[in-house]
């Protein structure tokens, strides 16, 4: 695991490059047997939120007490995709049930924790800007991502310009003007993860 120091620095450069959520993960399958890992997280999350931020965690399945911890930590958000569709499932994962992840979004929403979940598909770029005709409000860009490779910085922008989208600051509030990209200069590469 990270060095909380080092969690600490990333928060803060995403929190200078406009950032107001910060969010961490690991490849776990669930949190079974990572009490000290569970208690550092905990750690990471008030600490992130001292420096008034938001904080989101992605950690595989949870119960209901690992959920309660978190929130007594401060935690914000829990970020637990479904992946597919139930029918789907068991072709595309073998390592967990459909039931257990709907049963870790229920466990974290007891606790008071807002789920943040999504689907995973596959689609051609012109179905991807559907997505944001019908009300999606984000592309998460950055250095990586855990589990999935990551276009760079400026594929990103290539694409955001092809479609005459403007980027913007993470959850900015007040509305844009309708400016096409192309009328802006480029961008320069975040050095940590932010929405766009």
């Amino acid at each position: 695991m990270i060095k909380i120091e080092e969690v600490l620095q990333k928060a803060q450069q995403a929190k200078d490059n406009g950032s107001t959520r910060f969010c961490m993960g690991a490849a776990w399958r669930d949190m079974t047997g990572r009490k000290s890992g569970l208690k550092r997280i905990g750690e990471m999350v008030t600490k992130i939120n001292e420096m008034g931020m938001e904080t989101c965690v992605t950690l595989g399945m949870v119960n209901e007490e690992q959920a309660a911890d978190l929130k007594k930590a401060g935690l914000t958000a829990y970020n637990h995709n479904i992946d597919t569709s139930r029918e789907h499932y068991p072709n595309v994962i073998s390592t967990r049930s459909y039931d257990e992840r709907l049963k870790t979004i229920d466990n974290v929403q007891k606790a008071g924790i807002k789920a943040c979940t999504g689907g995973r598909y596959t689609m051609k770029e012109h179905e991807q800007f559907l997505c944001f005709m019908a009300g999606c409000n984000a592309i998460f860009t950055g250095e990586k991502m855990l589990t999935t490779m990551c276009n760079g910085w400026d594929e990103d922008i290539e694409l955001l310009r092809k479609w005459g989208l403007k980027p913007m600051k993470s959850f900015r509030k007040e509305r844009l003007p309708t400016t096409k990209i192309d009328d802006q200069p480029t961008p320069q590469p975040q050095p940590a993860s932010a929405n766009v």
